[in-house]
């Protein structure tokens, strides 16, 4: 199966809103793709749980998340490290089933809107069936740009002259166009 996306430009405000309400169709908990000192990996049962969710503090893609079905246990994987001792790790290929987050957001320090997305590469129903729903409600919420959508206050953002962009260094005629 080819992998599905949606490209979205949101704020934090914007994937609350999505997600709250999201929340209510679907039993799932957030997981995080990221190294861990030990191999509890960290979960959320609620997007507003969420540390600077939907945030860009580094001018380009941030955190993955994983959604993953409550009662699912995602396993870390541990990496052995050339100078000693263990990292251990999450990615995809450590869980069943998922959809995968990958934050976008405010660059404040350029005034810009980072693109994020919505991804699922998993077959499964429970994958095929969360990121089916979640792309719906996403493209039934947020408004239609070019090949991306724009939360309600990404859009007012994009109105007052916010760049949108996928990375704040990049040239400015790669940035999301009125046109587009």
């Amino acid at each position: 199966m080819r992998g599905q996306t949606v490209e979205v430009y949101a704020t934090s405000t914007d994937m609350l809103q999505l997600c709250k309400e999201f929340e209510e169709s679907f039993e799932y908990n957030y997981a995080f793709l990221e190294s861990y000192d030990c191999p509890k990996v960290k979960v959320c049962a609620e997007a507003s749980e969420i540390d600077l969710f939907w945030t860009s503090p580094s001018g380009f893609l941030g955190r993955s998340i994983l959604l993953v079905p409550k009662g699912d246990e995602p396993n870390s994987r541990p990496i052995k490290l050339k100078a000693g001792g263990i990292r251990y790790d999450l990615s995809p290929m450590d869980v069943d089933r998922c959809v995968v987050l990958q934050e976008g957001g405010i660059f404040a320090q350029e005034d810009c809107l980072i693109s994020g997305r919505l991804a699922n590469t998993f077959t499964d129903d429970w994958s095929k069936s969360v990121f089916s729903a979640l792309s719906r409600m996403t493209k039934k919420q947020f408004k239609r740009t070019g090949s991306y959508y724009l939360g309600q206050e990404a859009k007012s953002l994009f109105d007052n002259g916010f760049r949108l962009t996928f990375q704040s260094s990049a040239p400015r005629h790669s940035d999301l166009s009125r046109e587009a």
